[in-house]
């Protein structure tokens, strides 16, 4: 199925379910940066369905954290460590990046409950997130507003989004403070890829295509 397809189909799925809070598909289609996306250079809590981290069989968790490599900084620029963000599971319970390290990659995927394209993205994270599995990717997506521009998501929202899809092997969670924007610096449907020292290897702002996300995740999985 094409990827414009996917997205005319979702849009009016999900407003059903917002329509509570206010969902169109008029405003959903307001301001999304529809360019490529560019890339840049070349960590969540409980699975969805089964409240238990996963990610290939290998273990996730605080107590699985690398140390700093040497010669890297903890930063949001590409080469340098993943920073740690105060975010949310869906049920309200405080959630840290941490609870997926051990993960021999990881895709984090930031959405925006306004946004078309994070709509499209996020009906094939659980695919994504099956296809490598076994070469121990982590996918986590994070909801950062709400289906309003400039409006904090809360966990309402954030159950839609992990129910809708739905996403049973897919990190959701929500950012209450927008503290997670930083690492991208504005744009929408955002995604960064970390390798398994927590290294940032590249970030994408604004990208539909998932041969991208899948080229940028083999990229990280096979690195060095």
């Amino acid at each position: 199925m094409a990827y414009t397809d996917v997205m005319g189909r979702l849009t009016p799925l999900l407003c059903a379910a917002l329509v509570a809070a206010g969902c169109s598909p008029e405003r959903d289609a307001r301001d999304i940066e529809q360019g490529e996306g560019s890339a840049v250079g070349v960590g969540p809590g409980p699975s969805a369905g089964s409240g238990e981290p996963s990610g290939g069989g290998i273990k996730l968790g605080p107590n699985h954290c690398p140390d700093v490599p040497a010669g890297y900084a903890v930063g949001e620029q590409v080469n340098e460590v993943l920073p740690d963000y105060a975010l949310r599971h869906c049920d309200g319970s405080e959630a840290s990046l941490t609870e997926v390290c051990g993960a021999e990659g990881l895709f984090l995927f930031a959405a925006q409950g306004w946004c078309t394209i994070c709509q499209g993205v996020s009906v094939n994270l659980e695919e994504i997130q099956a296809e490598y599995a076994p070469q121990g990717l982590a996918t986590v997506l994070v909801l950062t507003e709400s289906t309003t521009a400039g409006e904090p998501p809360d966990g309402d929202l954030c159950n839609i989004w992990r129910t809708q899809s739905p996403h049973e092997e897919v990190f959701t969670l929500y950012d209450p403070n927008g503290t997670l924007r930083s690492l991208w610096g504005g744009g929408s449907s955002q995604s960064a890829f970390i390798d398994r020292d927590r290294v940032i290897r590249s970030k994408l702002v604004g990208v539909g295509s998932l041969d991208e996300l899948r080229a940028q995740i083999e990229a990280v999985l096979n690195a060095d």
